[in-house]
């Protein structure tokens, strides 16, 4: 009885590590993705920004391409780790939704007024573009909100598969426990 406990609680110590590792590696890729597509929205902005200084620019028009089909690769992959939570994965589409459906088409419009209309752009992309972008900021805040509450909970929960697998180790064998415990504390 006393092997197969400790194998149970070993088993269970390990699973939950790899649970942290998962979580951890889930944070990280999430912050990532969240930094990438603030600089791909700061990077279409300034672009903006150029066209409206100079419509016949080129360059910023690329700029503005290159930035925003790296903004929807970075989005999609804010989806890919949630495939199995519902509720994230509606967050992480709001995101996408409003750049496709909403900024891509004023971003549009303020391009095509440049050369036209300048005084045109730039009203529509100060009276509406700078808005639309702060509502897309709070989009991405409120997943980062959502995920950060999903990872701190399954941390939680690696936390205690760990604490129920050392009370297995230490009530199947309580001296060799302590005195793995103390290395440990030693060790460290």
């Amino acid at each position: 009885g006393v092997m197969f406990a400790l194998a149970g609680g070993f088993r269970l110590f390990f699973y939950a590590d790899h649970l942290e590792e998962l979580a951890v590696e889930q944070r990280d890729q999430i912050e990532t993705a969240t930094a990438v597509i603030r600089f791909d929205a700061l990077q279409i902005s300034d672009a903006l920004r150029g066209v409206l200084l100079d419509p016949t620019s080129q360059a910023e028009r690329q700029r503005r391409i290159a930035a925003d089909a790296h903004l929807g690769k970075a989005i999609e992959s804010l989806k890919a780790p949630f495939s199995e939570r519902p509720d994230l994965m509606r967050a992480a589409e709001a995101i996408r939704e409003n750049d496709n459906a909403r900024l891509d088409k004023i971003e549009i419009q303020i391009l095509d007024l440049a050369g036209k209309d300048p005084a045109a752009a730039n009203a529509l992309y100060t009276g509406q573009y700078l808005s639309l972008r702060r509502g897309q900021d709070k989009l991405l805040e409120e997943f980062r909100a959502l995920t950060d509450r999903d990872v701190t909970d399954r941390l939680a929960d690696a936390r205690f598969k760990r604490a129920v697998a050392l009370a297995v180790f230490a009530a199947a064998d309580p001296m060799g426990s302590a005195c793995y415990m103390l290395t440990t504390i030693r060790i460290r």
